[in-house]
């Protein structure tokens, strides 16, 4: 339903930088939200090897200066290949501003060199720990033929179940922070939480359960 902007085009638009891009005409990230009408992209790396905006290693907590820079965070494979996840997870809880939202894409599975596995509970319960105002969290299963599956997330389930797989698998998280959103709190896995720990979790589902906004 949105229409691009029709004045982006052009040899400038196609990435030259980054090492995926070599050799290709893949669209250049900042031209691709361009085209959906964002007035600025910001780029974070560890590193200026491929033409980033921000230096900053997210195994390490991200500067006050950084805090509430960001209306919209896209994580592509960024978490996964992390040796601190969850420290770089509180950084970008730190860098979006209230109303802001959040999309994480990442391996579940040991495919494609990950160097961590996360699992939905593990962005679950943070997010409802530090009271972010919806979350969406979906597993992803790829066939060998190119078949995709999806499965949503149950976040009142107290259990955390087991989802074996053996194919290709993913996890894709949407989250938007709240005006009361916190990043400093620790959750507790499922099984070994307290019945506090387990009410706010609780409390967290019900809300979302109660949004109608569409999966």
């Amino acid at each position: 339903g949105i229409e691009p902007v029709s004045s982006v085009a052009g040899e400038h638009t196609i990435d030259q930088t980054t090492r995926a891009g070599q050799g290709q005409r893949y669209v250049k990230d900042a031209v691709f939200f361009e085209l959906l009408g964002v007035r600025s992209t910001t780029a974070i790396d560890h590193s200026p090897y491929e033409g980033a905006e921000i230096i900053h290693d997210l195994n390490t907590p991200v500067p006050s200066n950084l805090e509430n820079i960001a209306d919209f965070i896209l994580d592509g494979s960024t978490l996964d290949n992390l040796f601190n996840p969850a420290t770089a997870l509180q950084s970008m809880a730190r860098m979006l501003r209230p109303d802001g939202r959040f999309v994480s894409v990442n391996m579940a599975s040991p495919h494609l060199n990950p160097y961590t596995l996360l699992t939905p509970f593990w962005f679950a319960d943070y997010l409802a720990l530090n009271k972010f105002d919806d979350y969406r969290i979906y597993v992803t299963l790829h066939g060998r033929r190119g078949e995709l599956n999806v499965f949503t997330l149950n976040p009142a389930d107290e259990n955390s179940p087991v989802f074996p797989v053996t194919g290709l698998t993913g996890i894709v998280v949407f989250a938007e922070k709240g005006p009361d959103t916190t990043w400093h709190k620790i959750p507790s896995q499922r099984f070994y939480a307290d019945q506090d720990t387990l009410r706010e979790y609780g409390s967290a589902a019900n809300l979302i359960s109660q949004n109608d906004r569409p999966e």
